[in-house]
């Protein structure tokens, strides 16, 4: 590695390294060269998936120890990165390493003796793979037994904190499941309950986006990292107990039980010192092993863990005339995302009412985006809402509707449903951003309204009574005993695009508890009769979801008849019925 930069001449010694979760073939890292100045830093970054790289900026702050976990970057906005320096402080950059602040962090009360005179002293720093601008710091004071661990997340890049937990112990790392922004594993977590006798913990697990943690019992006393497989409920972990005994360690069950397979006493990978495993994201039951420290050994599994395979790593040199090679000393490695090929890029066909399926976009509602490579499985956002928080992005993939991130609910290559951002009435552009690249520009229209029910199995509109029972026709659905509606019941509506509310909801979460009726009211007519409507709300704890009370027509005679809403002067689209009967 060479840099453009003719005052850091030869090689620089990497301390962190990161790649970009949209590009994979651009590489950020954090070295330290050797000239004449002295030991001056560098940021820097490739293009080309490491080939050749340039410096980006010499940040002012110090770097004496090395992990991937000290340098992160946000899954969306890609031009944010996050590193701990030598000082134990938190640095962020905004604008892709030009520049970098340290943002100020509140410090839990017995951290005083590590840190800035703005910040607690941190051990390591994490984003949530699915949340923009989400990211963890956790660390604790330098005594092991006596200090204070303790945890903190932002949800708005670094700007504000917020203390998830803190008492007796140290902190270590944490690790986030990209599939499951809930599921949380942290090491050295001694806040939580540490039954160790020397007070050194192992591993933790949180089910519920770090609220609450379960001690995991595991052989060794100090864990190093843990990786994730993409299978479900496999884990690995690199952990020691502090003196020569270093082992990685496999769970099949979420971390309930341990088990190790891992050859630590072979000639090629002596069981001294701290280890590091990282598992593919690109394959099932495939992972890497580096260790033990100060050497050129890394391992691989493609089983799980049951067998593993060691080759030294060897760099050439010239020695005389002719080529030798040296055994490099390896620290840490990154598994790189596959990148899709170029002409897998997604493709917008069509943006429509998620309900209705006209074309446009209203704000705050929900919308269907049709097309082709739009992401790289099929997915949705059940495991990613973090205390409320509607996740824009899943498993790398995004949607901006005017500059703006939507929310995204389901992902799959034909279609993703995503609820609209605050966007102005007018033309909109939208592109979707998925692991192989961004899409086209693809056109459409934002109004102020664009009323549609939710239809159920022969275009139903979904209605259910003020207990919530399904008003619809018998035989609707298999095995489940519905009645229609009757006249003169009163019966709630569900429904979409329906408008702003006073006061308007809060963005990007679901609807709290409370009244946020339309800003317009709403009439319905059924078979052109029109109806009584009680009021028209957002749903509490739902999102872009309206209900609309009405009272059926004592007027109406059995069948399917025709059901359409107004308001803000555009009605629902045509076809959908309401079933009737006596």
């Amino acid at each position: 590695m060479t840099s453009n930069d003719s005052s850091l001449p030869g090689q620089p010694k990497i301390f962190a390294i990161v790649v970009d979760p949209q590009t994979p073939s651009t590489v950020y890292a954090i070295g330290r060269f050797d000239s004449p100045a002295g030991f001056p830093l560098a940021f820097l970054k490739s293009t080309d998936s490491g080939a050749t790289w340039s410096v980006v900026s010499k940040p002012t702050f110090s770097y004496t120890s090395g992990s991937a976990a000290l340098l992160a970057i946000d899954p969306v906005k890609t031009n944010v990165l996050y590193t701990i320096a030598a000082d134990d402080g938190l640095e962020v950059t905004t604008d892709g390493g030009v520049t970098w602040s340290a943002p100020t962090i509140p410090k839990p009360a017995g951290s005083a003796s590590r840190g800035t005179p703005n910040q607690p002293g941190l051990d390591g720093v994490a984003v949530d793979p699915n949340h923009s601008g989400v990211v963890y710091v956790v660390g604790g004071n330098e005594s092991f037994h006596t200090g204070k661990g303790y945890l903190l997340k932002s949800t708005d890049f670094g700007n504000t904190w917020t203390l998830l937990t803190s008492t007796a112990g140290f902190g270590n790392r944490i690790f986030i499941n990209p599939k499951n922004s809930l599921e949380i594993y942290g090491t050295s977590l001694s806040d939580i309950g540490c039954t160790d006798p020397n007070g050194q913990c192992g591993i933790y697990k949180s089910t519920d986006g770090a609220q609450t943690w379960t001690e995991l019992n595991i052989p060794e006393s100090l864990v190093q990292n843990v990786a994730i497989d993409i299978t479900p409920g496999l884990l690995y972990a690199a952990a020691y107990d502090g003196l020569e005994d270093a082992n990685v360690y496999t769970s099949v069950d979420g971390g309930n039980t341990w088990k190790t397979d891992f050859p630590d006493s072979t000639a090629l990978v002596p069981s001294i010192g701290m280890q590091v495993v990282r598992a593919d994201p690109n394959a099932a039951s495939t992972a890497y092993v580096i260790g033990p420290s100060d050497t050129n050994i890394v391992s691989k599994t493609t089983d799980g863990g049951a067998t593993w395979t060691a080759v030294a790593v060897l760099v050439p040199y010239q020695c005389g005339s002719q080529t030798c090679t040296l055994g490099t000393v390896i620290y840490d490695l990154v598994v790189v995302p596959q990148a899709q090929a170029t002409g897998s890029l997604p493709a917008v066909t069509s943006v429509v009412n998620a309900a209705g399926f006209q074309p446009g976009i209203v704000a705050n509602s929900w919308v269907t985006i049709q097309g082709t490579n739009l992401a790289p499985q099929t997915d949705d956002w059940s495991n990613s809402i973090i205390n409320g928080a509607l996740p824009i992005s899943l498993d790398g993939v995004s949607v901006s509707m005017g500059g703006q991130a939507a929310y995204v609910y389901y992902i799959s290559p034909g279609q993703l449903n995503v609820l609209a951002p605050d966007v102005p009435a007018g033309p909109v552009t939208v592109t979707v951003t998925a692991p192989s690249g961004t899409s086209a520009s693809f056109t459409a229209t934002a109004s102020l309204y664009g009323p549609a029910f939710f239809p159920w199995p022969g275009n139903q509109a979904v209605a259910t009574r003020t207990d919530y029972s399904y008003a619809v026709k018998p035989g609707t659905f298999a095995g489940l005993t519905t009645v229609a509606a009757k006249p003169g019941e009163v019966i709630i509506l569900w429904a979409t695009g329906f408008g702003p509310t006073i006061p308007t909801a809060p963005p990007g979460v679901a609807v709290p508890s409370g009244s946020y009726p339309t800003a317009s009211s709403a009439t319905v007519t059924i078979d052109n009769i029109s109806a009584i409507v009680y009021g028209a709300a957002l749903a509490p704890g739902s999102a872009g979801l309206y209900q609309i009370a009405i009272q059926v027509p004592t007027t109406l005679a059995d069948g399917d008849w025709p059901i359409q809403a107004s308001i803000g002067g555009t009605q629902s689209p045509t076809g959908v019925v309401l079933s009737i009967a006596h």
